[in-house]
């Protein structure tokens, strides 16, 4: 195996994190690659500059902690030290909490990668496998497999189709792969939730999937949100007297997706539509603020692996809480959003509200 020339962050002159890393779970299912989308470089003091631009550029306008990328690799084959093998990226929604992400300097649309670059990709992944960084049987992807990238793919077309001949490249249109290797679900145990008191199952499909926001503050940490869900569930069953946290699945600033009563488990969050409808909460206030590109994306994604799994039904009725009850949630910043979605009710075109089927 090739030896790798490693640039530190101290050598590329980084500045640290706004706010200490996350910590991954390891070893990592999911290899990510990707590009800059940017400027090549081959040369260090060149691929510095350029490095920290993006640096920079991720925290000022992206809103992020650090650079995005665990790694990134110059033309002649250097392996430039981002979040490393021990922190969660910030790279791919959904995704980041079990992968490692490694990125190429460059566009690649229209131009071949270095075989260095190449080569040091490779050997890094080995390198990972061997530290027990990585899963001897992990899951290779492109970015672009993993989220919405219709205006620009990324890895550019010439770099994409070299990956899909690696070993453990997957087809993520595989519907099972998208589901079992998506690692976006925070489960009950991992944010402590109490005991369920009594459950009743739902009746699968459901035809409707009902939005609301937790009127509580947003969370965009893993620390932040498992205080404020289980301050949600103490509410829930102190407070109002249910049997369990209300929602059926809450998402977090950061795009991860807690569960709560979960698929299979009748949730109490809209009264006379509890039984056919899984609700997806927002985490946060939306009165007079607009959720994150994170929230919203993987909200559209959950809706469609509910479909894909076969507990929401394709022709499902997509509605904002308030359409249902007297109520402002999921406040309008998230409501003027689910109106443009698809399957959306306007049930202002109904003569009143009691036509939708109350069951």
């Amino acid at each position: 195996m090739e030896s790798l020339d490693y640039v530190t962050r101290k050598e590329w002159v980084a500045q640290p994190p706004l706010v200490p890393e996350e910590n991954l779970t390891l070893p990592v299912h999911n290899v990510i690659l990707t590009e800059t989308d940017g400027v090549s470089c081959k040369e260090k003091s060149l691929c510095n500059h350029v490095l920290r631009y993006i640096q920079m550029y991720n925290i000022e306008s992206s809103k992020k902690n650090d650079v995005i990328y665990n790694f990134v690799i110059s033309g002649n084959g250097a392996v430039y030290i981002g979040r490393g093998w021990n922190y969660i990226g910030s790279h791919t929604n959904g995704y980041n909490n079990d992968s490692i992400c490694i990125a190429f300097f460059g566009k690649f649309n229209k131009y071949t990668p270095d075989e260095e670059q190449l080569n040091a990709a490779k050997t890094l992944i080995q390198v990972g496998i061997i530290l027990g960084k990585i899963d001897k049987n992990y899951n290779l992807f492109g970015q672009r497999q993993l989220i919405d990238m219709k205006d620009r793919p990324l890895p550019g077309e010439k770099l994409y189709n070299i990956i899909k001949k690696w070993p453990h490249w997957k087809n993520s249109k595989d519907k099972q792969l998208i589901i079992e290797n998506g690692y976006r679900f925070i489960d009950r145990t991992q944010w402590a939730a109490r005991p369920e008191k009594l459950s009743s199952l739902l009746k699968l499909p459901v035809h409707k999937v009902i939005i609301t926001h937790s009127a509580t503050d947003a969370c965009f940490t893993r620390l932040e949100c498992v205080n404020v869900v289980k301050a949600i569930q103490d509410f829930h069953m102190d407070g109002n007297k249910w049997d369990d946290i209300g929602y059926n699945f809450l998402v977090s600033g950061d795009g991860d997706i807690y569960i709560g009563r979960g698929w299979d488990k009748l949730g109490s969050h809209t009264k006379g539509y509890n039984v056919e409808s899984v609700c997806v909460t927002f985490i946060g206030t939306f009165t007079n603020q607009l959720p994150t590109l994170e929230q919203v994306n993987t909200a559209k994604l959950l809706i469609k692996i509910g479909v894909i799994l076969g507990k929401i039904d394709k022709d499902y009725e997509l509605y904002g809480h308030r359409q249902l009850i007297s109520t402002d949630s999921p406040g309008a910043g998230v409501y003027n959003i689910i109106k443009t979605w698809p399957h959306w009710i306007d049930t202002s075109k109904k003569s009143n509200d009691t036509e939708i089927t109350n069951i």
